[in-house]
This record gives structure tokens, C-alpha cells and sequence, in this order.
């Protein structure tokens, strides 16, 4: 099947995250077919992030997760280097979950940990380039205390989004995403696009929030 990301510019980019933003920017639009997980393009971004081939007419898994392992492939395949293995997988929460909680690294000759890690209370100390590139992970269904679960390492329904852009006004702090399988406010429950979503805080959907995993580590 074509590879939809073909139509993405080929860069040059600066960074990792810059060319994740623009991959996922120009997948917006997309759409599944009636609601059944499925369409030329969604089938792409499920087995090229780490899922099975279908056959016509069997209905595919719910794809967010999905379509952001596949721009992290797609990244691998024009030779990023990246700062720990993809993550390539059809759940929400392996997109934290996976991702290492630390690693040593020489900083000016100083060890010091990398974390990859932004809780949501946290995410607005991070300066932009934490955040943009990264993926947003939060629980799915309305229940905040879920995301303990993700914390926990333990199973829960999530959604996964790419951040895009940083809203810092006063009083209309947002993160901006695109998302796989989204209604354009978070997972999609009947049929699922790629999706531009704005998360606020003080928002049901925000208190879902994990946080972001980034691209590029704080210290």
C-alpha cells in the first residue's frame, strides 16, 4: 500500500521534533472509512507502527496509538537517530509507559540523569522545544484517576497525541496536538480522523492528562 507520508516535505529539518511536527501536520484531514478503523492510509499507519495486516472487510483496533508510532518509524526510515527505541505499539499508554524513566549522560563532564518525562503539572516549566515533538499521553473516558494507572504501569484505555505548539497567554495556556483515531477533542468513538486538539487546563480532558513523553530530555 502507498506510503502516505510521501507527500510530507523530506526537510531539510533541524530536528527530530521538527520533522515529527511536519509529518503529523500534513496527515490532518485523513479518515477512516464508516467508523470501522480501517481506510487505505489508517491501515498503513497500523502495521507500519507494529500491527497486523487485515483482511477486506474485518474491522481494525483503535489507531491513535498507532498513527504516532508511525511517524516515529517514518522518522527512522529517512535515518533519525532518536534518543531511545521507537515505541511501536497499538496502546495509548505504551507511548509512556515504554518510554525510559531515565538515562545517564555526560553533560560538560558532569553525569547527570535525562528524563523524558513531563507530568501535566509540569508541562508548562518546559520550555517549547521539551514539549513540541513529543507525545501526549492522557487516559480515555473521562476518569482522571486513571491516570494513576498509567503511572502504575498498569493497562488502562488511553488516547496519544503529537504536540504540535505551545499556547503560553496568560489565562489560555493549551496545548495544540494532532492526533490519530480523534474526534478533534481526544479519542474518537465513532469515526476517527487525524485531528487537530486543544488541551486547557482547568478542562475535563486536561485533568486526564499524564503528561508529554519528549523528544528531547530535560535534565
Amino acid at each position: 500500500m502507498p506510503n502516505p507520508f510521501l507527500r510530507a516535505a523530506v526537510g531539510p529539518y533541524p530536528a527530530l521534533s521538527d520533522l515529527i511536527v511536519a509529518l503529523a501536520a500534513s496527515q490532518a484531514g485523513t479518515r477512516e472509512k464508516n467508523g470501522s478503523n480501517r481506510g487505505e492510509a489508517v491501515d498503513y499507519y497500523r502495521e507500519s507502527g507494529g500491527g497486523k495486516r487485515l483482511n477486506a472487510g474485518v474491522k481494525g483496533p483503535p489507531w491513535c496509538a498507532y498513527f504516532r508510532s508511525a511517524l516515529l518509524v517514518e522518522a527512522a526510515r529517512r535515518n533519525w537517530e532518536f534518543p531511545y527505541p521507537p515505541i511501536r505499539s497499538g496502546a495509548a499508554r505504551h507511548h509512556w509507559q515504554r518510554v525510559p524513566t531515565g538515562t545517564s549522560a555526560l553533560v560538560d563532564g558532569v553525569g547527570v540523569e535525562l528524563v523524558y518525562h513531563v507530568r501535566r503539572g509540569d508541562i508548562f516549566a518546559q520550555p517549547d522545544e521539551v514539549l513540541i515533538g513529543g507525545a501526549m499521553v492522557r487516559s480515555r473516558g473521562g476518569k482522571p484517576q486513571d491516570v494513576r494507572r498509567i503511572y502504575d504501569g498498569k493497562a488502562v484505555q488511553g488516547h496519544v497525541a503529537t504536540v504540535i505548539g505551545v499556547d503560553r497567554e496568560p489565562g489560555a495556556e493549551a496545548l495544540i496536538c494532532v492526533g490519530g483515531n480523534s474526534s478533534g477533542a481526544g479519542h474518537s468513538r465513532t469515526s476517527g480522523a487525524v485531528a487537530w486538539e486543544v488541551y486547557r487546563p482547568g478542562t475535563k480532558q486536561w485533568d486526564c492528562l499524564a503528561g508529554v513523553t519528549t523528544l528531547v530530555p530535560t535534565q
